[in-house]
């Protein structure tokens, strides 16, 4: 019998090849199937083809490994020097000017902040030398700064000021008189009277303040008639403020010292010491109640006294921890 061959559309012959498994290599895409056309086949087989050869010329993907960021070492934390601290202290704003105390007016934060700073330097200024405190002053002027604002915070709130009174006697006193003004702040004294004034603080606030240590002065030995202490007998060496006093003043000058009452738990033991020192009691007032004003000569003797502790005579002022 005579076998039909089968025709696909195009009424050509369909190689019984075709049928058979395809060649190894070639797919079913690549050769067809049956009653597909000679022309589809080719279109099929040229798509497929340059899809092959477009795989091959593309270079092979490669998974990027994964990256590890190296994370920067921690330096290990330095620890801050007491200087550090203290600068630390003063970044923030200071009012130029104290503010005023107002009655039933709610406390700030800026204030509270502001009277913590000023006790913690008055406290300082108490508990170490008049070297060491200007030493921290010279390297830290605006410390001083800070103090001062805090002073004249307090200062305000008092009744009366004790370099007010000084201020007047010697108004009424001559003008001849040269005053030497130790712990002067910002020379109020001085550019209150007619007379020479010298004024030593830690830090010259201004153009009348010489800065020093007040133990050490620039002043020659016995050129000043007036020596002044109003509320700076500060610092555990304050006595040699007071013999630095004595080398300064003429004989039979004048020594006048204003301090707070709460200090001196026994007035006349400060007498004896300022007597050991080299100089002659003279009259003291006591009628403030918060301030006593003491007034010495000079002699040209120390007299004798027994041997007492500076800072149980005249007690440092330490606040309160809230």
């Amino acid at each position: 019998a005579m076998e039909v061959p089968d025709w696909d559309d195009d009424g050509e012959a369909v190689d019984a090849a075709l049928f058979s498994p395809p060649p190894e290599g070639l797919t079913p895409d690549l050769i067809g199937t049956p009653g597909q056309s000679k022309r589809r086949r080719k279109k099929k087989r040229a798509q497929t083809v340059s899809t092959s050869m477009a795989e091959e010329s593309a270079p092979a993907h490669v998974p990027a490994e994964p990256r590890t960021v190296e994370q920067p070492s921690k330096k290990p934390r330095r620890q801050p020097s007491v200087e550090a601290v203290e600068m630390s202290k003063l970044t923030l704003h200071v009012p130029a000017e104290p503010l005023p105390a107002v009655k039933g007016r709610r406390v700030s934060a800026a204030e509270r902040l502001q009277g913590a700073r000023f006790r913690m330097l008055n406290e300082k200024l108490y508990t170490t030398t008049g070297g060491d405190a200007y030493s921290l002053f010279s390297k830290n002027p605006a410390l001083f700064e800070v103090y001062h604002t805090g002073f004249k915070s307090q200062v305000a709130r008092w009744p009366v000021n004790p370099i007010d009174k000084i201020i007047r006697d010697i108004q009424d006193g001559s003008p001849d008189i040269v005053v030497a003004d130790f712990g002067c702040g910002e020379a109020k004294l001085a550019q209150s009277v007619p007379n020479t004034v010298h004024s030593f603080d830690l830090v010259a606030h201004n153009e009348f303040v010489t800065a020093c240590d007040m133990a050490h002065t620039p002043l020659p030995k016995s050129s000043v008639d007036l020596a002044v202490f109003s509320l700076s007998l500060m610092g555990t060496n304050f006595t040699d403020y007071l013999t630095e006093a004595h080398r300064v003043l003429r004989k039979h000058g004048t020594l006048r010292v204003a301090e707070v009452k709460s200090r001196m738990l026994d007035p006349d033991q400060f007498v004896d010491l300022v007597q050991a020192v080299g100089f002659e009691f003279i009259e003291q007032d006591d009628s403030n109640p918060m301030f006593i004003d003491m007034v010495f000569r000079r002699a040209s003797r120390a007299k004798p006294a027994a041997p007492v502790d500076a800072a149980a005579v005249l007690q440092p002022c330490i606040y309160k921890r809230r």
